[in-house]
């Protein structure tokens, strides 16, 4: 029975170095599975944190970009309203200087009907005086006919003989 056991004890001895060895070449295989899942792990990390960085810069710029175009509509904006009141100042300018010309039109209108007033009245002193002119011509020449009548009398008064000529 000693045989038998020795024998037992020698198979299970021997099934025990095959599954030992099973078990360290399991163990190996495991280590060698863990490494490889270590290497892929580190290399999806390293792919992940390069697409991360990628994604980052293409977000980074990304948003430079956009701040960049907010920027600009921004300053456009800016120069829009600037547009703006330079346009609504012109307005208002330009309605003061039509109510300006409208002031202006109506005080010329005013001044031609004083004028066109003023000209008549000129026009009528200017017919007067020429009344008063022929009124003083036809008197000097009334005058002039009584003066020459009274030499005439004072040379006859001097001169009884021409008493007797006739005027």
């Amino acid at each position: 029975m000693e045989s038998r056991a020795e024998q037992r004890i020698a198979e299970l001895q021997g099934s025990l170095a095959t599954r030992t060895a099973e078990r360290d070449d399991a163990l190996r295989l495991m280590e060698q599975e863990r490494r490889q899942i270590d290497h892929l792990e580190h290399q999806l990390l390293f792919q992940a944190d390069e697409e991360d960085a990628m994604e980052s810069r293409r977000l980074r710029e990304a948003l430079a970009e956009s701040q960049a175009k907010e920027a600009a509509m921004e300053a456009q904006e800016v120069n829009l309203r600037q547009q703006l009141c330079s346009a609504q100042s012109q307005t208002r300018l330009l309605h003061e200087l039509q109510q300006k010309l409208c002031e202006d039109g109506a005080q010329l209108q005013e001044l031609e009907r004083d004028k066109a007033e003023l000209e008549e009245q000129l026009d009528e002193k200017l017919e007067a005086e020429q009344r008063l002119q022929q009124q003083l011509q036809e008197k000097f020449e009334s005058e002039r006919c009584l003066q020459q009548q009274l030499s005439d009398l004072q040379q006859a008064t001097h001169d009884p003989e021409s008493w007797l000529t006739p005027l």
